[in-house]
């Protein structure tokens, strides 16, 4: 039987053991399904990355360089931490003193936090030790709020400054991030090279239009899937009678407000 003549829809080609003389080789043979193989694997890999997923715990130090209402940029670095539970479907974030959202948003040049809760958004001020309903419609994030961000690719990650300051520790070192864009953009560190639970650790983070204010993330302060105490996640006794915050009409919200991490 010549190899022109072989059939390749018969059983014997099926079957390495009864078929017929091929033209190829069984080491040809081989050699092709490896490319094949390896051609397969190479389109696995430029597919995009699957958005992250938030641990069911976490909590994080940033920095951002945004110092006042008027968003102004400068050299001077503000403080922040952020605490998320998703079982306590909580997120507080607080920022230090001259913070951008304190200021704009409070009207107060001390340190504030923002509740995300069931009950709406809360705005407590230190420095008065006052405490008011923002946004009732506003809630925590939920663990997959990325779902559906578009992958933007890897991208080269350190704050826009010419002067660093020692307070800023892991933040300056041009890491590479993956980013993601749904609204806002979140850059994390690519998977593999996560080692605390199941969530990405975050590089940054913006609020439109960029850069008007970003927010730079200290990864060596990233803890998740601990136990964080409540008294860190619980509204305090300011909050209690809800009293609403001026200008807490969520129609006015803008796009930057509606998810803050």
């Amino acid at each position: 039987r010549s190899c022109s003549s072989h059939r390749t829809s018969s059983p014997e080609f099926l079957h390495a053991s009864t078929a017929a003389p091929m033209c190829a080789s069984a080491a040809a043979r081989r050699v092709l399904l490896a490319v094949a193989a390896a051609a397969a694997v190479g389109a696995l890999s430029l597919e995009a990355p699957v958005p992250p997923l938030w641990p069911e715990t976490w909590s994080a130090v940033f920095f951002t360089n945004i110092s006042n209402g008027n968003h102004d940029r400068s050299d001077r670095w503000i403080a922040g931490r952020s605490w998320y539970s998703a079982e306590l479907r909580v997120q507080r974030v607080w920022h230090a003193a001259l913070a951008h959202q304190c200021q704009h948003f409070y009207k107060t040049n001390g340190p504030c936090s923002l509740y995300f809760t069931t009950e709406g958004l809360f705005a407590h001020l230190e420095r008065e030790q006052t405490c008011c309903l923002d946004l009732p419609a506003i809630h925590a994030p939920p663990r997959d709020w990325l779902s559906g961000a578009e992958y933007m690719g890897v991208e080269q990650v350190a704050p826009d400054v010419t002067a660093q300051s020692a307070v800023l520790g892991a933040l300056a070192d041009g890491v590479s991030c993956e980013r993601y864009t749904k609204t806002h953009s979140y850059w994390v560190l690519p998977r593999a090279r996560c080692h605390q639970g199941d969530g990405a650790v975050p590089c940054k983070f913006n609020f439109p239009p960029s850069p008007e204010m970003d927010w730079y993330f200290n990864r060596s302060s990233w803890v998740a899937n601990a136990r964080i105490d409540e008294s860190v996640l619980n509204l305090p006794a300011a909050c209690a009678g809800k009293t609403p915050c001026s200008g807490g009409d969520a129609s006015a919200v803008d796009a930057g407000r509606l998810v803050i991490v």
